[in-house]
């Protein structure tokens, strides 16, 4: 899971390959961006670049960018940041 402190507003898991994931919504405390990660078995996912580069994945909107997504597209952008990080770990991995 995120650090200590965080808040943890969404978490939806799913499977892929025979691997259970966790697609986690949360705010950092003394931030006001809202983030998006995978883990699984409550650790970040890598991924292996074709390159040999490892990295973990992080998306992130700011409250206002999110509240003009859901006022001009009527959707939630975390929402979409959460379905992006799915279609990633899917393609990835």
């Amino acid at each position: 899971m995120p650090a200590a402190g965080t808040h943890v507003f969404k978490s939806v898991q799913f499977a892929h390959k025979s691997t259970t994931y966790d697609v986690v919504a949360y705010q950092k405390p003394s931030d006001s961006r809202l983030y998006v990660t995978v883990e699984s078995s409550g650790k970040p996912v890598v991924f292996t670049y074709p390159d040999g580069y490892k990295a973990s994945i992080e998306y992130s909107v700011d409250p206002l960018t999110a509240y003009e997504f859901k006022q001009a597209m009527g959707n939630s952008a975390v929402d979409e940041l959460m379905a992006t990080a799915q279609s990633d770990v899917t393609r990835m991995i």
